[in-house]
């Protein structure tokens, strides 16, 4: 029995401990992701980490619905306003 459609039934021979977790990590979140879908769950997916202007309109697009962008924000060089400003901006497409 498979966890979730498209969950290998084995895992590719890996060398580095390190991408057979990322791997392992992806599937899980993939799978979280489809059972919550498939539940009609209502609980929000929270993005955090490396999210700017040109990232969060794809997490958007995969299902996220927070988005934690501090470094986007408050590290933007022209200033907090214009991270705002920038983020808002891209998402629109996504949001359309």
């Amino acid at each position: 029995m498979k966890p979730f459609p498209g969950f290998p039934t084995r895992l590719p021979q890996m060398d580095d401990p390190e991408e057979l977790n990322v791997l392992l990590y992806f599937f899980w979140l993939l799978g979280t992701i489809n059972l919550l879908q498939a539940t009609g769950s209502t609980v929000h997916l929270q993005v955090d980490g490396g999210i700017n202007a040109q990232t969060a309109p794809q997490a958007v697009r995969q299902g996220a619905d927070v988005l934690v962008a501090a470094q986007a924000i408050f590290g933007h060089p022209q200033g907090v306003a214009a991270g705002v400003r920038a983020l808002r901006e891209s998402l629109q497409p996504a949001l359309a």
